[in-house]
């Protein structure tokens, strides 16, 4: 009797594991459909049935955080028109938004850093995606093929489009892409006939579209228009006045500058505490050097890696450098990570010592 109860118990046991380690299991909470990640660790939306046409995707259940939206969580829905992720929210996997035909609007935060293939595949009314403001490295094969998109702004951290990421989208009149990009499916905008590409002169976006001739405006290249220094009438700036001993004021003028008008511009920097030996004491994430660490750090160093901003100093590499072995992406996604409060290895907001 008692090997079989041992038995029973055992049998008991495996299956409750399996239960819980099974990444297909979907559970319930409220109107949505989850999975498991990471033995727990996480987790993943797998459908939505509520009724809500406006829809911000849940960030937590209890403290366990949701990151992403599942592979054909929301495929051909017909009743959702805007989505809104917060952050905390990290990938958008495979046909996720598949035929979501309902769907008009976008917003994602920047802890985004992965749209996968097809994402938002024959999503045929999506008009607006805030791109520019995730952290994704690529888009992907068919990611907004079939949509409305009038405009997109490829994010600095994106260093390549792929295939038929925009392709069918006839809408499109103007795509902003910046100098990280160095690579472009000779078919990533097939069949947007009426689109400019904005991109800096002899970058790989405006050889891609002198290459496919596709019409293009260099950014580096246009003037802005200043107003006048001087006032353009000899008419005084003050009122008449009966009070002869009131002076006329004289116009005033600008205050001459050397700052450029336009290309990358140099970083300003605070000094950080110097050490003997080489050494400086900094606040590690901290890399325009304001005393905190925000979203901006990650911004500048995006910044600073697609050439649009000089570190001059050395010091912006110095406090943004987290692992440290040279400033890259992902330094500004660890940032990125620290703000979202998801955990980091590194002391991010902490002083540190770094030798140069």
């Amino acid at each position: 009797m008692k090997r079989l109860i041992a038995t029973m118990l055992c049998f008991a046991l495996l299956f409750a594991v399996s239960v819980n380690t099974s990444a297909d299991v979907i559970v319930k909470y409220e109107d949505w459909q989850l999975s498991s990640l990471d033995n727990g660790a996480a987790w993943e939306i797998r459908g939505y049935i509520g009724e809500d046409m406006d829809l911000t995707l849940i960030n937590y259940i209890g403290n366990v955080r949701v990151i992403s939206v599942g592979s054909l969580a929301f495929k051909e829905n017909e009743q959702i028109e805007s989505v809104t992720g917060v952050p905390l929210l990290q990938i958008i996997k495979e046909y996720a938004f598949l035929d979501a035909v309902a769907l008009k609007t976008v917003k994602l935060p920047y802890t985004v850093y992965s749209i996968e293939r097809g994402a938002f595949y024959g999503a045929h009314n999506l008009q607006s995606v805030n791109l520019q403001e995730t952290t994704i490295t690529t888009v992907c094969e068919d990611a907004f093929r079939n949509t409305a998109l009038s405009e997109i702004s490829i994010p600095v951290s994106c260093t390549s489009i792929g295939n038929s990421a925009f392709a069918g989208c006839d809408s499109l009149t103007k795509a902003d892409i910046p100098d990280s990009v160095t690579k472009i499916a000779a078919n990533a905008f097939d069949g947007c006939s009426d689109f400019v590409i904005y991109c800096n002169s002899g970058s790989y976006a405006h050889q891609y579209a002198v290459a496919n001739d596709i019409e293009y405006v260099l950014i580096d290249s246009v003037q802005p228009t200043e107003p006048p220094t001087d006032p353009p009438t000899d008419e005084p700036t003050t009122a008449p006045t009966d009070d002869p001993t009131t002076a006329p004021t004289d116009p005033p003028t600008e205050t001459p500058t050397d700052e450029p008008t336009q290309g990358p511009t140099e970083i300003p920097t605070s000094e950080p505490t110097v050490l003997p030996h080489g050494e400086y004491q900094i606040l590690l994430g901290d890399t325009d050097g304001d005393g905190e660490v925000t979203i901006l750090d990650a911004t500048k160093i995006q910044r600073v890696l697609a050439k649009l901003d000089i570190d001059t100093s050395g010091m912006f590499t110095l406090r943004g450098d987290i692992e440290p072995n040279g400033l890259e992406i992902l330094d500004a996604t660890l940032i990125q990570r620290f703000l979202a409060l998801l955990g980091v290895e590194y002391p991010i907001g902490e002083i540190v010592v770094r030798t140069v």
